[in-house]
């Protein structure tokens, strides 16, 4: 009768343990933490600068004061370096290009600019001169990156608003040659960038009164 008992009691045991491990619910596995994809800096590319559209030169972009480029300090002076650099690998221009990098006479340029650069004959009569005209060289330059193709696209005698306010240099081409202020560019893209161009030019451009 005892060892009966002690069946029961072992069988009811046991039933109870397989009844509990049932009833236990399924560890559930630790969430696994997520994180946003990291893009390599050496593998990301800088967004193109879009140049507005040719028909948005207006002289009305150009301020009556400049302020100064909105572009990255150190941007910027990378590209007035380069630009400096590209006109003195050329030999002709070299007389110019020490004017743009010249403490007195080094120009403001705005986030984006088109430079025309007179040639080395053109300018001697100003390789030694300390009294330039401070509006000689801001004549020369256009507040818009524009490459030789993109000039030739302009029809004959449109305008170009430039850095003095209301003064514009105009396209003087003929079907045969492409000329500015009558002045042919005889150096077309000596330095091109995202957002600054460069080109030389055969004779000083007429400062206007």
């Amino acid at each position: 009768m005892a060892c009966n008992l002690i069946v029961a009691t072992l069988s009811l045991l046991f039933v109870s343990l397989i009844a509990i491990h049932v009833r236990l619910p399924t560890p559930l596995s630790p969430p696994v933490a997520t994180s946003a994809p990291v893009v390599s800096s050496s593998n990301s590319t800088a967004t193109p600068v879009v140049s507005p559209p040719l028909s948005d030169l207006t002289p009305a972009i150009i301020p009556s004061e400049y302020s100064g480029p909105s572009l990255p300090p150190d941007f910027y002076e990378d590209e007035l370096y380069n630009i400096f650099q590209a006109l003195l690998a050329q030999n002709d221009f070299t007389i110019w290009g020490k004017l743009l990098a010249g403490h007195s006479t080094k120009p403001v340029l705005p986030d984006q600019a088109t430079l025309f650069v007179p040639l080395n004959a053109a300018v001697l009569d100003l390789r030694d001169r300390i009294d330039i005209d401070r509006n000689l060289i801001p004549y020369h330059i256009i507040p818009q990156r524009l490459s030789f193709d993109q000039l030739r696209a302009f029809e004959p005698l449109s305008t170009l608003p430039i850095l003095l306010p209301s003064k514009t240099l105009q396209i003087t081409a003929t079907p045969l040659n492409f000329t500015i202020q009558h002045t042919f560019i005889t150096h077309p893209d000596i330095y091109l960038s995202s957002v600054f161009a460069v080109h030389g030019v055969e004779h000083l451009f007429p400062v206007p009164l």
